[in-house]
């Protein structure tokens, strides 16, 4: 295992650097990728460590960038951001349309509604699925 895991650091390492463009990042992530593979997969075949370490290290970046979606929502929201612009500027507000979007909404929303309601019961059951 320890010989696998020399062989494949520094490839590991530098797509985990491209991945995360953030060198401390990428050595966490591959470290945390090795330390899976050992703890789960130590008594695999030598030949099935290659594919499962690197399917490890994607999901690790994966992961990584999951986190980091959610990280900059909240940075974004309580104006942390890296711009001047506050809180307000960058979330779009979606809660209340203004009153002449939402009725032309509720117009077309009523007339697919009763589109759908002419429709055969099969027909409608498949385009609300389909919906």
């Amino acid at each position: 295992m320890e010989s696998f895991l020399k062989k494949v650091e520094r490839r590991a390492f530098v797509i985990a650097r491209m991945g995360t463009r953030n060198e401390e990042e990428a050595l966490d992530i591959v470290q945390d990728a090795m330390f899976t593979l050992a703890q789960k997969y130590s008594a695999r075949p030598l030949e099935e460590l290659n594919p499962l370490f690197y399917t490890i290290l994607q999901s690790k970046i994966n992961d990584w960038h999951r986190k980091q979606k959610v990280r900059n929502r909240w940075r974004v929201f309580f104006g942390f951001g890296d711009n001047d612009a506050s809180a307000e500027d960058t979330v779009p507000q979606e809660q209340f349309l203004e009153p002449d979007a939402y009725l032309q909404e509720e117009e077309i929303n009523e007339s697919v509604l009763e589109a759908i309601r002419q429709l055969p019961l099969r027909q409608q059951q498949a385009v609300i699925l389909r919906a």
